[in-house]
């Protein structure tokens, strides 16, 4: 069982301050690592926990912005606050903005320039480093450039969603491949092994949709990855798009939100992908209120499938501690 908390958490109990001073300098990022394994042992003891706290590994990495980055790298205003993630502001490009579109030049770009001058510090002070960015998906980042409005033109405006993809495609590729040879450049391994895409933004779509502008660009996206390739959907329903993830090459791990059919997710995708690795996510919203007994519930259901694989992402720092505890502590049923 394994659970992470949002930033308000750390804000409260860290006093970590989420502002652009310390998201932007990497040795502090470095010492938050310390921290969150210095507090999440007293925490555990705090809420009575049983089961023992698993250090997170500290590797000499530069993490970006979380989910802002890439739309960061690619012009979108970013907002820092002291106990939220940073939040990247839609720029809502017109029809013309988007057609004007060609594919971005990483080498004098400041975002990107800036997260590399991060690297050179943690190499000059660890010997070693990596930028390990979250890189999204296309229509995570093409929903932060076009804004609300991409949404009408699935149906309106298809042509210039095509092309929007396609830059979104066309960008990710080239970050990553850019960001791989810096991190051999500087001493640790490329991560062009395994490539996982945040297909949120999917769960608002159909699948026919889906099928129509973004399975292709997955297709392609899936072949960028050496060995593994991930898919993580966070939203509700997970299960009607699980035949099309199923169909991409090279998937080895998938991502499946709570609310999702876990046993239809997982009849798709192991016919396929033998082997493949799933985590099954609780909502933090529900374990922000959902009473213990319908909890243990819930959990043994999902233990059926992969107990292991058993997460929450992001709980929120008003969980109550015998929520936690449940949830830190539960042991699947023989």
């Amino acid at each position: 069982m394994r659970i992470s908390f949002e930033e308000r958490f750390w804000h409260r109990h860290a006093g970590i301050r989420f502002t652009r001073d310390f998201m932007t300098d990497p040795v502090a990022r470095m010492e938050f690592l310390h921290t969150y394994n210095r507090v999440m042992p007293e925490k555990y003891r705090e809420w009575g926990v049983r089961a023992a706290y698993v250090p997170q590994p500290v590797l000499p990495m530069v993490f970006g912005y979380g989910v802002a980055t890439v739309p960061m790298i690619l012009g979108c205003r970013v907002v820092f606050s002291e106990a939220q993630e940073p939040y990247a502001e839609p720029l809502r490009f017109s029809d013309r903005e988007v057609w004007a579109l060609e594919p971005p030049d990483w080498t004098d770009n400041p975002v990107v320039a800036d997260l590399e001058q991060q690297a050179e510090i943690l190499k000059r002070k660890y010997g070693k480093c990596a930028i390990h960015i979250n890189y999204q998906s296309i229509p995570n980042i093409a929903f932060k450039l076009r804004g609300d409005q991409l949404f009408i033109d699935f149906y309106e405006n298809p042509e210039l969603v095509d092309h929007l993809f396609q830059y979104c495609r066309v960008a990710l590729v080239s970050l990553r491949r850019h960001f791989d040879y810096v991190n051999r450049r500087n001493l640790l391994p490329s991560d062009d092994r395994m490539f996982t895409l945040d297909n949120c933004t999917v769960a608002l779509l159909s699948p026919e949709l889906y099928r129509r502008f973004l399975l292709p660009h997955d297709r392609i996206l899936a072949s960028c990855a050496r060995d593994h390739f991930g898919i993580h959907h966070c939203g509700s329903n997970m299960h009607v798009f699980a035949r099309d993830y199923g169909t991409l090459h090279n998937s080895r791990w998938y991502d499946i939100g709570y609310g999702s059919d876990v046993g239809a997710c997982l009849e798709a995708y192991t016919h396929r992908h033998p082997g493949a690795a799933v985590h099954i996510r609780y909502g933090p919203a529900n374990l922000l209120t959902v009473r213990p007994e319908r909890l243990h519930e819930e959990l043994t259901a999902f233990a059926r499938f992969a107990p292991e694989r058993i997460c929450c992402a992001s709980a929120s720092a008003d969980t109550p501690s015998e929520n936690i505890r449940a949830f830190l502590d539960f042991q699947a049923p023989e």
